[in-house]
Order: structure tokens, then C-alpha cells, then sequence
């Protein structure tokens, strides 16, 4: 009965975030750091984002629905002659009330210095199909 109880209250939960979250339009993202990866890979989250529409991208998180942050990083090291990129995030898109609506830790591997910018790409399709599967 105990693990019942516990399993729907765990049901509960996920369709709660998910109505959240499909009733968020308006999104700021926040700096997710310092590091030139953090930078590229907000901008790629941004250009996605802006480019699918699902999403209204505002200059303030007061005007937004929800506020994307976190955290990103790139870092690039050198092997047999070959220099490769990685970058990873750690993002969470929370509402106005500080509640996770959406998390997600992801990287990237690879020889172009535009790993973090596609990143940020992958991000955002990301939270736009979970915001699509979302639970109306």
C-alpha cells in the first residue's frame, strides 16, 4: 500500500510540473556564467528558441513566465595533434514562484569549436518537445 501511495504521489507530481510548463510563454534566460562556453551556449539556446516560436524571449525575468539559468562550461584540450571541445550545461527553467518546471543536464563532445553553440541548440529543441509532451 505504502509504495501505491508513494508511486501516485510521484504521478502527481509530474503531471502538476507538466501543466506548468505547457502554460509557460514567455521565457528570460538568464547568464548561465562567465565562460565563453556559458555565453555560446545561451546564445544557441536563445537562437533556437527564438527561431521555433513556441516560446516569447523577454529582457527581463520579470516579464517572463519562467526563467531559464544555470550553468555552462567549454573546454578545450589537445590530443595526438587534434584539438577537441567540450561543453556542458546545467540548466533549469523555473516559474515565477522558484518552482522546477524543467531540468536538464547535457555535453558535448566534439573537433568544433562550436560545440557549445550546438549545444545550446540541442537544449532548446529539448525543452520545446518537453514542453509539447507536457500534459494539457
Amino acid at each position: 500500500m505504502k509504495k501505491k501511495c508513494l508511486a501516485l504521489a510521484a504521478l502527481l507530481c509530474v503531471v502538476s510540473v507538466g501543466q506548468d510548463l505547457r502554460s509557460v510563454k514567455r521565457i528570460y534566460i538568464d547568464s548561465l556564467g562567465d565562460d565563453t562556453g556559458a555565453n555560446a551556449i545561451r546564445n544557441g539556446i536563445a537562437h533556437e528558441l527564438a527561431k521555433s516560436g513556441r516560446f516569447e524571449l523577454v529582457d527581463a525575468a520579470d516579464q517572463s513566465d519562467a526563467v531559464l539559468g544555470g550553468e555552462g562550461h567549454m573546454t578545450k584540450t589537445r590530443d595526438h595533434n587534434k584539438t577537441r571541445y567540450h561543453a556542458s550545461a546545467s540548466l533549469q527553467l523555473k516559474s515565477t514562484d522558484q518552482t522546477v518546471l524543467w531540468s536538464k543536464d547535457d555535453s558535448s563532445d566534439s573537433i568544433s569549436n562550436k560545440t557549445s553553440i550546438t549545444l545550446g541548440h540541442e537544449l532548446a529543441r529539448k525543452l520545446e518537445k518537453a514542453a509539447a509532451v507536457s500534459i494539457p
